[in-house]
This record gives C-alpha cells, sequence and structure tokens, in this order.
C-alpha cells in the first residue's frame, strides 16, 4: 500500500507540473513534530459520485484497495479486496464465477 500511495502522489504532483527526485521515501514523523494543516476529505458518497461522473480511475483503485483495510503489502491487499468485492456481488445474488478483478479501476494489462 505504501508503494501504491507513493506513486499516486508522485503522478498527482508531476500531472500538477511538480518535480520529484529520485529516492522519495516515507517514515514515521519525529516525536516533537506538529501537525501543519489537515483536511477533511469529502463523504464517501460524493467520492463514488464524482469517480463515476468522470470516469476516476484513480479513485475507483484507491476505494477499492480501501476495502482491504491499511494493508503494506500491496499484492495481498488487492486479493483480499477482490475478495471482499466478490462476497458481496455474491450476498447481493450477483453470480460471481469467471469474474477477475485486479485493481478496481477497469483497467488492467492482466
Amino acid at each position: 500500500m505504501k508503494e501504491y500511495v507513493g506513486k499516486s502522489f508522485v503522478n498527482q504532483w508531476r500531472q500538477q507540473d511538480g518535480t520529484v527526485s529520485d529516492g522519495l521515501t516515507t517514515g514515521a514523523a519525529p516525536h516533537d513534530a506538529h501537525v501543519l494543516a489537515s483536511h477533511l476529505s469529502k463523504p464517501l458518497t460524493d467520492i463514488l459520485t464524482d469517480m463515476n461522473k468522470h470516469s476516476n480511475n484513480l479513485i475507483a483503485r484507491s476505494v477499492f484497495l480501501k476495502f482491504a483495510g491499511n494493508m503494506s503489502d500491496y499484492k495481498l491487499a488487492q486479493t483480499k479486496a477482490a475478495s471482499i468485492v466478490k462476497s458481496e456481488l455474491a450476498v447481493a445474488g450477483i453470480n460471481t464465477e469467471g469474474l477477475v478483478l485486479e485493481n478496481g479501476s477497469g483497467l488492467s494489462r492482466v
């Protein structure tokens, strides 16, 4: 998940004409660090509405992976998220035989 978040951040930053040098890392904040800013996101219903209206694959993929919780292993998060989605579809009476969910956005090279 950290790898995905890092790549998402870099991609969004570059789309806004920002530059990022190699070696971007994440880590724990020092114990004496102070919050400079915080932001509450829109409600999930609004996020999903925007995602569908604008066909936003980044949001779709993020929502899909969030089903897995806060997992650091990207491949394991994909597997868990796919399992959860298939389970919910089955509960709703939708046949999931043959359904392959890779990343939640509908875009796949597999």
